[in-house]
């Protein structure tokens, strides 16, 4: 049960509890009985709290409720106060006359005064309440209060800690925001049963000068954990987009990792999208998780979206570990087939060119392409290059035109794109597989990338592709309003059975 599930009735009889009765049940809390709740509601955990101006990390702290912190660094060299900070928004709105209070857990490595407030956003940055918090390196708890003037929309106040001049690092728990007043034993009991995942972020070297950063979050309880790793499409992605899909899997016992790719976000290394890259570091994070003793190395899943979903099946098959591979959106179908389709449907919707000569294009571009990927001697590929060059400087294209267009399809990324065989990938994953497909994907070609999977994966005993109704390529529905990808309760459901049937993980406690 969480704390905004009580009854109304129990409001009631607890206005009527004498102060030896309050506390008979917040010690039975203390020993994990079941007990009325008394507080209003729910702590919000660590990873609500929104840092800017400078870096964070999730640190496991046994010392604080919920058993993890955020542990926000100083800046080198202090400008102002509200140059950096962190922020949580009011997830409720307020009426004019209404009181609302925050209490939250921080401290700091070495003693410093912060300035808390409660506040609006631009442009007039209104205040409700300012309090000046004495941390020490000890955890304790910080209230402020206020009243609101005016009517305010959830989410439009903050609480907010200004740190820009603070010289040292502040660490940061679970938040209790309430409406009115709520004394010691309703907060203590509150904090007392509150429970959260426990996150770390944690640094796992791949190649010589490249470390990956990522938050690894795992259920409360002891472990071993079943893990999925979730691997994010193309482009410099960060950890993160996952998050819905992380908080279903933990409530039902199961860690995640995410991460952000190699030079970027936390992670070194220059930056490099094409596959044996990503492939590498996916295997280096795999093993070093596989290496955790609260991870149970005989189960894990690999999920990802987009290009993810060609990473999780490339892993699985060259690694019979994997337990299992949820794929995103995942293109499916023959080396080069994939690459030089996207081609053809670019040119084809330029509508500058005739079939024949699109077709010209398509050819010379396969036959240049694939002896790139057989390394023949650079004169042999020059020779190519300026045939499949001449193709496109046809029917109105300059000769600068088709220098640019050769240009691109010379990165090393897309050359990447072409080499990888995702059918033949897919046809050697012998783990269950769960395949999912976007009704409105506007990026895949659904109706061959959907009967290849099913063709790659006949033999597979334990597969299913599944279309998701009305969801476009990053797993939205049109016109959705969530900020988050993956994010349509339907399919979150699904993927969650689904993964909790092949990992079986241990039944959480109440």
């Amino acid at each position: 049960m969480t704390l905004n599930t009580l009854p109304a009735a129990a409001g009631k009889h607890r206005r009527t509890l004498g102060t030896l009765a309050r506390l008979a049940l917040l010690v039975a809390m203390l020993w994990g009985m079941s007990l009325p709740l008394l507080a209003q509601t729910a702590p919000l955990d660590v990873t609500q709290w929104i840092v800017y101006g400078t870096t964070s990390d999730y640190l496991p702290d046994a010392k604080v409720y919920g058993g993890s912190a955020v542990k926000v660094l100083p800046l080198k060299t202090p400008v102002e106060e509200w140059t950096s900070g962190a922020v949580l928004p009011i997830p409720k709105a307020l009426k004019a006359g209404e009181q609302i209070s925050a209490v939250f857990w921080a401290r700091a490595a070495e003693p410093v005064a912060v300035n808390v407030t409660i506040q609006g956003g631009a442009p007039s940055y209104p205040v409700v309440a300012q309090t000046t918090a004495a941390l020490t390196p000890q955890w304790q708890r910080i209230s402020i209060s206020g009243v609101a003037a005016s009517d305010l929309a959830a989410a439009s106040q903050s609480l907010v800690l200004h740190l820009g001049k603070t010289p040292t690092a502040v660490s940061l728990g679970p938040v209790l925001f309430h409406n009115g007043t709520l004394d010691e034993v309703d907060i203590a009991v509150a904090f007392v049963s509150f429970r959260a995942t426990r996150l770390e972020d944690i640094r796992i070297a791949s190649a010589p000068g490249v470390t990956l950063e990522g938050t690894l979050q795992s259920p409360r309880g002891k472990g071993p954990f079943p893990l999925v790793v979730c691997f994010s499409g193309s482009g410099p992605s960060k950890r993160g987009i996952f998050k819905l899909l992380a908080e279903r899997l933990h409530a039902e016992g199961i860690a995640t990792f995410e991460y952000d790719k190699r030079g970027v976000g936390k992670s070194t290394g220059v930056f490099d999208d094409t596959f044996a890259v990503i492939q590498a570091d996916a295997t280096a994070v795999v093993r070093g998780l596989r290496r955790r003793p609260d991870i149970d190395p005989a189960r894990i899943a690999v999920c990802g979206l987009s290009q993810g979903g060609v990473v999780g099946p490339l892993l699985a098959a060259e690694d019979p570990q994997i337990a299992a591979v949820v794929m995103f959106a995942g293109p499916v179908g023959a080396q080069g087939d994939l690459f030089l389709g996207g081609l053809r449907r670019k040119l084809q919707q330029s509508g500058t060119r005739s079939p024949a000569a699109i077709e010209r294009i398509v050819e010379t571009v396969r036959v240049w392409m694939d002896a790139r990927a057989a390394k023949m001697p650079e004169a042999q590929l020059a020779v190519l290059q300026t045939a499949a060059q001449a193709a496109f400087a046809t029917e109105g294209t300059t000769p600068e035109q088709a220098e640019a267009m050769i240009a691109v399809l010379n990165h090393p990324v897309l050359q990447s794109m072409y080499e990888v065989g995702p059918d033949n990938t897919l046809a050697r994953v012998k783990v269950p597989v769960l395949a999912l497909y976007g009704e409105k994907d506007t990026v895949l070609v659904n109706a061959e990338c959907i009967p290849a999977a099913k063709a790659a994966l006949k033999n597979n005993p334990d597969a299913t592709v599944v279309v998701i109704p009305g969801a476009t390529h990053v797993f939205r529905t049109e016109g959705s309003t969530e900020l988050y990808p993956v994010s349509i309760p339907e399919m979150l459901d699904l993927v969650t059975t689904w993964l909790v049937v092949r990992l079986h993980p241990q039944k959480l406690a109440p």
